[in-house]
Parts: structure tokens; C-alpha cells; sequence
């Protein structure tokens, strides 16, 4: 069962947000109240507890609105459990939080997305570490505001932005066969994170938990020899897995693979699957397989599937620069759905890698013994064997 998308919890704090003084004020006076900020702090998605190799993890967005032409510089956020007793879970301050916000539609840098001018707004990308035996049933956040940036400034607080913690997470089978599989783009900073394209009149992120996966060789690189064509990747054709029962509620076959000519621009977002499978696996609940082989797609619209059926082949279409699967559920089949975690049955952990140059081609993988994880998602550069069942 699936919660829906947006929970009667999820609250909307602006002028009549919590005002608290910072340790240091007095209590509050009418001139104080005149120059406090009047922020929307707002979880639009509800977040979903989901299973990591480290542990349990909340990934959602905290949305912040700036109602008044004064200039207010965040300078802290804190996320809170909810009542009866609420402890404080993250804190985000200075270069940590200046990453984590994002602001759509700006070319602000980096160090300057804290300060929010008149009317402005931004997002903060929250990725926050819970007890996975006992998570919150429900957050709240206090965020810090000043009038500048300087060490010193009178600092004023809001409380705000409460929603409730979603549990009930699906466990899915495999979407491959074998590997070792390189598991790339599930982080906090990773542009399926943070992809708030306000596409079909909302700010969602569909590929909130998507995962591109390329199959490595023993060398851990993911081609062998002439690197510019498709078939050398170890990828390329492989067979891919429907995750679970269900029915086939979009597909596209016939976009020819990409060739290695050089990237082609910003990607269109009617396009940016390529060639795709998407079935509907629950209520609310559909698995995305983008970037398949042209003419390898197995099954036809409408048709029912079952758990490990094989629907298509692994490809290069769409808004891809090398032969992989993008794989991901999310609560509707367009592009404007919110993106859902999920949990595998199980899958074997065979190696790590990171990222050494500029390229998904510079890699360094340290191998290590065959760890079995069950009921979690594969994380970030993880090297994993997908079991067949």
C-alpha cells in the first residue's frame, strides 16, 4: 500500500510561523517582530524511510520562501523528530548548507544560495540519518535566519515545515541479471537528485531514487577496446528484468542509439528516455527501465508481466552518453511524478569505486568479499550481483 502524494501533514508555515529568540535575546519586543522573517517553510513530499548498507535515511526537499522584500541569510537548519519528545536529528550550517540548497531557475553560486532576497525561493536537499528501529513518525524544522552574513548578527529562528514519516516502503526483485553492476547517481548532490524540472505544473522529482547501472569487466572498466561503439560495453544488450507482477502502462521502442559524437544539448524531457518499459506495480507505484536497445522491447502495452520476466535489453537511447540502465520507481509514469525509494530482496555487495576524473570511465574500484544485503538500496559507485529471484 502507498500513502498519498501529499499528506494532510505536510504543513505550510509563513507569517504566522513560530518565532523563537536566539539563546542570547531577551524576549521578543514589537520592533523585533516588525524586522523578524516571514518564511513558507513547506515538505511538499512527504519523505519515505528507506534502508542503506549505513543505515536508515529520509531523502525529501525542504522548500523556503522569502514573503517580504527584506534580505534574511539562512545561516542554520536543524531537523527535529516530532512530539511527544523531539530531539534533533541533522544539522546543516555555512558551506555544509550552502551545498544542500538549491535554487531553481538561478545561476546562483554555491556560497551565496543562503541569502535569500525579497520574494525569493529555494530548496533544501535533505538527506537526513534515522534510527532504522525506531524512525520518527513525523519531522519538523527550526531553521536560523540574520539580516547578513556577518559573524555576530542577531540571529532569529521559524519552526516550521512539519510532515509526517511515511513507512510502508516496497521491496522489489532485480531489474538485471548478474554483474558486477557499477551503481552510479543515488546521492545527495547527484543530478537525478536534485532534477526539480516544475515540469507539468509542480516541483517534483521524479529520479529522486534512480540508479544508472553499468556493467563492469574484470578490469572494472565498462567497455573493452574502441570505446565509441555501442557493443563494446559489457552492458550493452543485456537483459532486463521486470522487478515485479504487474502490467505495461507506457512504452517506446524504435529511437535508434546514441553514437559518441559529443553531447547534443540540454536534454527534452519528452525524449529523455529514449527507448523505455514502464510498468504499473501497485497502486500508485511504477518501475521506469529508460535507455533500452531499439527493437529489444519483449512485451506490448497493457500486457501483464511477472517478477523476473525478461521485457527488454539494455541500450543507449535518450539522454544517455554510454550504454546502462536508468532504473527507478516513482508514484505516476510521467515525468512530473515524485520519485519513491524502494528495498531489493536481497543483492551481493562485491566492491566500491569512486570517481577519479571527469569521466564515469575514471574509476578505481577496491573489490572486496561477496556481502549479501538484504531489504536495502544499492547506494552510490557500489559494485553489486544481483540475485536471479
Amino acid at each position: 500500500m502507498r500513502f498519498p502524494l501529499h499528506l494532510p501533514a505536510v504543513a505550510i508555515v509563513s507569517t504566522c510561523a513560530m518565532l523563537i529568540a536566539s539563546p542570547n535575546e531577551s524576549p521578543l519586543s514589537a520592533q523585533t517582530r516588525m524586522s523578524a522573517p516571514r518564511f513558507a517553510l513547506r515538505v511538499p513530499t512527504a519523505p519515505t524511510v528507506a534502508n542503506g548498507e549505513t543505515g536508515a535515511f529520509l531523502v525529501y526537499e525542504l522548500h523556503l520562501t522569502n514573503f517580504v522584500a527584506q534580505q534574511w541569510t539562512v545561516q542554520k537548519v536543524e531537523v527535529l523528530s516530532g512530539t511527544p519528545n523531539p530531539r534533533v536529528l541533522q544539522t546543516l550550517e555555512e558551506r555544509e548548507l550552502g551545498s544542500a540548497i538549491v535554487r531553481p531557475g538561478t545561476t546562483i553560486p554555491a556560497d551565496q544560495r543562503r541569502v535569500f532576497a525579497g520574494g525569493a525561493w529555494g530548496v533544501v536537499m535533505m538527506w537526513v540519518s534515522i534510527d532504522r528501529s525506531a524512525p520518527p513518525a513525523s519531522l519538523s524544522h527550526r531553521v536560523t535566519f540574520a539580516l547578513d552574513a556577518t559573524a555576530g548578527a542577531a540571529a532569529r529562528e521559524l519552526q516550521g515545515g512539519e510532515t509526517a514519516v511515511r513507512r510502508e516502503m516496497v521491496t522489489i526483485g532485480p531489474p538485471l541479471r548478474g554483474g558486477p553492476w557499477r551503481a552510479a547517481g543515488f546521492t545527495n548532490t547527484s543530478p537525478h537528485r536534485r532534477g526539480m524540472f516544475g515540469y507539468g505544473g509542480d516541483a517534483t522529482i521524479n529520479a529522486r531514487f534512480a540508479i544508472d547501472y553499468a556493467m563492469l569487466g574484470e578490469d572494472d572498466r565498462a567497455f573493452t577496446g574502441e570505446r565509441t561503439r555501442n557493443e563494446n560495453w559489457h552492458g550493452y544488450g543485456q537483459e532486463v528484468l521486470a522487478v515485479a507482477d504487474g502490467r505495461v502502462a507506457a512504452i517506446q521502442d524504435g529511437v535508434a542509439d546514441n553514437t559518441f559524437s559529443g553531447p547534443s544539448g540540454p536534454p527534452d524531457l519528452d525524449a529523455i528516455r529514449g527507448n523505455h518499459i514502464i510498468l504499473e506495480i501497485g497502486q500508485r507505484l511504477y518501475a521506469t527501465y529508460a535507455h533500452l536497445k531499439p527493437g529489444s522491447l519483449r512485451v506490448a502495452m497493457g500486457q501483464r508481466v511477472t517478477r523476473g520476466q525478461v521485457i527488454g535489453l539494455v541500450g543507449n537511447t535518450g539522454n544517455s552518453g554510454a550504454p546502462h540502465l536508468h532504473f527507478q520507481l516513482s508514484e505516476a509514469q510521467d515525468v512530473s511524478s515524485d520519485g519513491v525509494p524502494y528495498a531489493h530482496a536481497s543483492f551481493d555487495v562485491v566492491g566500491r569505486c569512486q570517481q577519479t576524473g571527469p569521466t564515469l570511465a575514471d574509476l578505481t574500484c577496491a573489490h572486496v568479499p561477496r556481502e549479501m544485503h538484504r531489504g536495502e538500496i544499492p547506494l552510490n559507485w557500489m559494485l553489486v550481483r544481483f540475485h536471479e529471484r
